[in-house]
Parts: structure tokens; C-alpha cells; sequence
């Protein structure tokens, strides 16, 4: 699914740049999700980022925590 891409998605580039700030990290994951799905309009692929970023949230001292399925 799109979400599950956006979700892996996120995960890599907080694993490629653990310590970029949280705007950066949604723009390499924009970019990231629209080279995947092309076709995709800018502004859907934007929702779809939107959507799944609140899923991950700083935890002192961690890494960002990814989506779950029970979240």
C-alpha cells in the first residue's frame, strides 16, 4: 500500500539522517515517495507523507519510533 510505502520510507531516511530536523526529514521523504510512485501528483503524495509522519514521534535520546500496524 502507499501508506506502508510512505511508512518505509520515513524509516529510511531517518536512518540516513538521524539528526536532521523534522522538516528536512518530510522533504527527503517527499522526494523519496515521488520518485517511487511518479505518476503520483505532488499534492497527493504530499497527503499521504502528512498522514504518516505523526506516526513517528522523538523519543528523548531515541531514534524516531516507526508506524505500527496497532497504532
Amino acid at each position: 500500500s502507499l501508506m506502508r510505502l510512505a511508512d518505509n520510507i520515513f524509516y529510511a531516511v531517518t536512518e540516513e539522517q538521524p539528526t536532521a530536523n523534522w522538516s528536512e526529514v518530510e522533504s527527503r521523504a517527499l522526494n523519496k515517495f515521488l520518485k517511487e510512485v511518479p505518476n503520483m501528483e505532488a499534492g497527493a503524495a504530499r497527503r499521504i507523507i502528512k498522514a504518516v509522519s505523526p506516526h513517528f514521534q522523538r523519543k528523548s535520546g531515541e531514534q524516531l519510533a516507526p508506524f505500527s500496524k496497532n497504532s
